[in-house]
């Protein structure tokens, strides 16, 4: 009886696809941000994968458009050019794909502490997620830092204080 009930319910119902990355797909007809499917006239749910189930939560959407550029309006101001730049680059990272490059990095580095270095990859992590708990942290292993590359795909991802890290492991 199970085996019958459960082969009717999959011949009536179409499966979810459960996506393993976040940015474009389906021929750059939607774009993937954490449990939405973004398309042209719809925002739809979208259900985690086993590849992204730990990390979607980090992308659900809170706070208002208006509040957001309040605060990013600070960059705007003379002397925060460097910064404005980072933070229009995570709004560009979803356009490389469609360009054909393949990837970039852009590094803020002062010595001293204090300079919104910390910040700035805040709200470039806001533009798609929350602004701390998406960062990739020094802590993180390779191999949690490979995966959580793979999955924010075409979203910029963000690591902060790498200065004391071996070439190889930045590499």
């Amino acid at each position: 009886y199970v085996n019958h009930y459960i082969k009717s319910y999959q011949r009536e119902k179409k499966a979810k696809v459960a996506r393993v990355q976040f940015g474009w797909a389906d021929d750059y007809s939607s774009f993937i941000v954490g449990d939405r499917e973004i398309r042209p006239n719809e925002i739809v749910y979208s259900p985690p994968s086993a590849s992204t189930v730990r990390t979607a939560p980090k992308f659900r959407k809170r706070g208002t458009l208006e509040e957001w550029q309040k605060v990013a309006d600070f960059y705007t101001s003379k002397g925060q050019e460097v910064p404005f730049f980072a933070l229009m680059a995570g709004f560009a990272a979803p356009l490389m794909s469609i360009l054909g490059i393949q990837g970039g990095i852009i590094s803020l580095y002062s010595p001293e502490g204090g300079t919104g270095k910390s910040t700035t990859l805040h709200m470039v992590n806001s533009i798609f997620g929350h602004p701390k708990e998406s960062m990739l942290i020094a802590n993180d292993t390779v191999n949690s830092r490979l995966h959580r590359l793979g999955v924010l795909n075409n979203i910029a991802a963000t690591i902060d204080e790498i200065t004391n890290e071996t070439p190889e492991s930045i590499s």
